[in-house]
């Protein structure tokens, strides 16, 4: 017998304006100087600041409510970026989209972008703890000019895994990764959280990251 097939979306997170910040050693090891946030006055985007010292780096996050809890399925999670010229001096951004099931666990879809490597899209690494780079390599972004960042990912039976992603005109299968088990962190129960991280590099530089279109959606069986 075939499955009963849902699905669940929520788009353009950027014209929410109650994004939590979060800027402590839970985040990264060196606390941001501070954590500025600008949004549109049309809500159309939203942009993050970093401010310094040198590897430091904080996140934002804002969650919502799902109307329906798939057992499995696939999740697609697109954005679009624009750097200013001193973002590509960064260390990482790390993009997350993450999940709870009716009992509060979450499923991590995480990502970073490894701007000191060149631009190297990473997963998760085997350890469960910091990242893994992947094969794929679209290199650096452009600053000053709107790039679409995809990332699609499996998930169901307790894990989920990157398995493709796509910057620009750039797209690439993703098969070194790994399934992320579920993590017992017992936040809300049947919520979607994104969440923003960005890392300063050796020079700790001013620079923003604007995002829009900011959108998340999952198909599969309930």
């Amino acid at each position: 017998m075939l499955q009963a097939q849902s699905g669940w979306f929520h788009n353009n997170f950027e014209r929410y304006q109650d994004w939590i910040p979060v800027n402590d050693k839970s985040v990264n090891s060196v606390p941001a100087a501070s954590t500025p946030i600008d949004y549109a006055p049309d809500a159309a985007y939203m942009t993050m600041y970093s401010l310094g010292p040198a590897y430091a780096g904080w996140l934002l996050k804002k969650s919502l409510p799902l109307l329906v809890n798939l057992s499995s399925g696939m999740l697609t999670s697109s954005v679009d970026i624009w750097p200013s010229m001193d973002a590509l001096n960064a260390q990482a951004w790390e993009f997350d989209d993450r999940f709870t099931d009716a009992a509060g666990n979450v499923y991590a879809c995480d990502c970073n972008f490894n701007l000191a490597e060149g631009g190297v899209v990473q997963c998760v690494a085997a350890s469960g703890a910091g990242w893994s780079d992947t094969e794929f390599k679209p290199g650096m972004p452009t600053a000053g000019v709107w790039t679409t960042l995809v990332r699609q990912y499996s998930f169901g039976g307790g894990v989920c895994q990157m398995i493709s992603a796509s910057l620009g005109g750039q797209s690439s299968k993703i098969s070194r990764s790994i399934p992320v088990p579920l993590l017992a962190l017992k936040w809300g129960a049947n919520q979607i959280t994104k969440q923003f991280q960005i890392d300063e590099g050796s020079t700790g530089q001013t620079y923003g990251l604007t995002i829009r279109n900011n959108n998340v959606a999952a198909i599969g069986s309930l």
